[in-house]
C-alpha cells in the first residue's frame, strides 16, 4: 500500500504543476478562447491525475531517497523509503569484510540481550500516511455512493412527463440518439441530469413547464450536457478527487472545470438558434436561479438540503 500511495503522491505532485500552467492560461487567454476550449485543457489535468505515466522530472517524491552511486530500480527506491521509521536508525558505512563480521557478530545473541525474532515491530511513517489516505478515499467514495442511492432514492416519487412538444423539440434539436426521460420532482432545488447510458433530467416541483420559452433554454442546456457526456466526465473528474482528495489544487481544478463545463455548454447553447438569443437565456437561467437559491436558504434554515 506505501509503493501505491508514493506513487499516487508523485503524479499529485506533477499534477498541480501542471494545474499551475493552466490557471496562469486561464488568467491569460479565457477571454480569448472559445468556452469549450477553456473547458478542454482540464482533461490534461485529469489525464495526469488518473494515468501513472511517468515524465522525466526534478520534481517527484523519489527524489528525497538518497542515491547510492549504484543505479537502484523503482522497487529497491520505495523499499528504502518504507525503511524511513520513526525510530532513527544510524547507517555507517563500513568495509566489506568489517561489514559481514558485524552481521555474524549480531546473528548471534549476546547473553541478556533478546533474540533477533524477537524484536518489537516498529510502524513506519510510511504506512501511518498511506493509511490515512487510503481512509480518506474510501470515505469520499462511500459518501458518493450515499449520494447516488439518495437520488435513486428520490427518483421513486418523481412524475414522468410525457409527450411535451417542447420537449420533443428541444431533443431533435439536439440531436440526442439515446432515450431521455423527463421527470418532475418535489425533491430537487435545480434541474439536474441523472445516468450516463439511460439519461434522465429531473424538473423541480415548481418549475413552470407551460413557460415555453424558460422550459425550452433549460432543457437545451440539459441536454448538451447529455450529448457531450459531461455527467461522465464529472464522474470521473470525481473519482480524480477522491484519489487526490490531500491536494487543494484538486479540489480547486474541480470546481474551475466545472465552471468552465458550464459556460462552455453555455457557449453550445447559443449555436441552436440563428438569432440573437442570449438576453433570453440569460433571463431564464436566472429566473431558475432565483427560484434555486430561495429554496436552497428555506432547505438551510431547516438543516436539509434537497
Amino acid at each position: 500500500m506505501e509503493s501505491l500511495f508514493f506513487t499516487v503522491l508523485n503524479m499529485s505532485i506533477t499534477a498541480s504543476i501542471v494545474i499551475a500552467v493552466v490557471l496562469i492560461l486561464r488568467l491569460l487567454f479565457s477571454k480569448k478562447m472559445p468556452k469549450w476550449l477553456n473547458f478542454a485543457i482540464w482533461g490534461i489535468v485529469l489525464l495526469r491525475l488518473l494515468v501513472p505515466f511517468s515524465i522525466p522530472s526534478p520534481v517527484s517524491i523519489f527524489n528525497v531517497v538518497p542515491q547510492s552511486q549504484e543505479t537502484m530500480s523503482t522497487a529497491e527506491v520505495g523499499e528504502r523509503v518504507n525503511r524511513m521509521e520513526f525510530v532513527y536508525q544510524p547507517f555507517t558505512q563500513q568495509h566489506p569484510q568489517a561489514e559481514e563480521a558485524s552481521q555474524n557478530d549480531a546473528s548471534v545473541p549476546q547473553q541478556g540481550q533478546a533474540s533477533p525474532d524477537r524484536q518489537p515491530a516498529s510502524v513506519s511513517w510510511s504506512e501511518i500516511v498511506a493509511g490515512v489516505w487510503l481512509a480518506g478515499v474510501v470515505l469520499l467514495l462511500a459518501l458518493s455512493g450515499l449520494f447516488y442511492v439518495r437520488v435513486k432514492r428520490q427518483l421513486k416519487t418523481a412524475a414522468v412527463i410525457r409527450n411535451h412538444p417542447v420537449l420533443n423539440e428541444c431533443i431533435r434539436t439536439v440531436g440526442i440518439r439515446r432515450p431521455v426521460k423527463i421527470y418532475q420532482s418535489p425533491m430537487f432545488s435545480t434541474p439536474v441530469v441523472s445516468g450516463i447510458w439511460r439519461p434522465k433530467i429531473i424538473l423541480p416541483s415548481y418549475f413552470d413547464i407551460r413557460d415555453e420559452e424558460v422550459l425550452y433554454h433549460v432543457m437545451i442546456h440539459e441536454l448538451v450536457h447529455i450529448k457531450r457526456w459531461d455527467m461522465l466526465t464529472k464522474m470521473i473528474s470525481m473519482i480524480a478527487v477522491c484519489i487526490h482528495w490531500f491536494n487543494p489544487l484538486v479540489w480547486l481544478a474541480f470546481y474551475l472545470s466545472d465552471k468552465d463545463m458550464e459556460s462552455a455548454c453555455d457557449e453550445r447553447v447559443l449555436t441552436f438558434s440563428s438569432m440573437d438569443i442570449r438576453g433570453d437565456y440569460a433571463r431564464s437561467l436566472l429566473t431558475v436561479a432565483i427560484r434555486q437559491q430561495r429554496l436552497a436558504l428555506f432547505s438551510r434554515a431547516f438543516g436539509h438540503w434537497s
